[in-house]
């Protein structure tokens, strides 16, 4: 089996939402997922790259089977594969990311395939 991974952010400025992240099965039932509110959050990228991490975590949680990301931030997939530290505003979160993306990797001894809109890790 696998897990898919939808992640996006849902950015409202007032009320200081972000992300949203659902998981399901490869059967597509519904397994986790996680809405993100926070006070820090400065824009969309941020949110992202937020919900992005959660993703992540959420799948480190679930055991070595095959995940695929689904997102539509070519930034943030781009960010998560460039070896460089990212410098940027929203930096440590893709370097956190970075940290579990390696946890769940060492695992699963995976192959990564990339899409416009989809990061695969079998």
């Amino acid at each position: 089996g696998f897990y898919k991974v939808n992640i996006d952010e849902a950015w409202n400025k007032e009320l200081f939402l972000g992300g949203i992240v659902v998981v399901r099965d490869s059967n597509g039932i519904f397994v986790n997922g996680v809405a993100r509110r926070d006070d820090f959050m400065h824009s969309p990228i941020h949110a992202e790259a937020l919900a992005f991490r959660d993703g992540l975590v959420l799948k480190s949680t679930r055991g070595s089977y095959k995940v695929i990301f689904k997102n539509d931030s070519l930034q943030i997939i781009s960010a998560l594969r460039d070896p460089v530290i990212d410098i940027s505003y929203i930096g440590h979160v893709i370097e956190d990311s970075k940290i579990v993306l390696r946890s769940i990797t060492e695992a699963s001894s995976p192959t990564f395939v990339v899409k416009p809109t989809v990061l695969t890790i079998a």
